[in-house]
């Protein structure tokens, strides 16, 4: 119900989902940042799938200004995934993870 809400208010411009347990839902994870310019995620268990989720949208170079994913289920590969995927994109200023 929620990222129904979120898809019907087009007009927000970030959301912080910490210790929701997302992990690498793909319904979640897209509905939650698309178009978002601000997104904390911190603490959902988002591991390798979901960081390609994320990847793929970052290199398409959205809005996206800040995204925080700390404290989530990445290694070294989701690290590769997120950095291949910033080379292109211009928008994000800052990440955490």
């Amino acid at each position: 119900h929620l990222f129904k809400t979120i898809e019907a208010h087009p007009e927000l411009n970030g959301i912080t989902l910490t210790g929701c347990r997302i992990g690498d839902s793909s319904q979640v994870l897209s509905s939650a940042i698309r178009g978002m310019k601000h997104i904390n995620l911190r603490g959902n268990l988002i591991g390798l799938v979901g960081a390609g989720i994320i990847s793929e949208y970052l290199h398409n170079d959205p809005p996206l200004k800040w995204l925080d994913l700390d404290s989530n289920k990445l290694n070294d590969d989701s690290a590769i995934l997120l950095g291949n995927a910033l080379q292109k994109n211009i928008n994000l200023s800052r990440i955490i993870l």
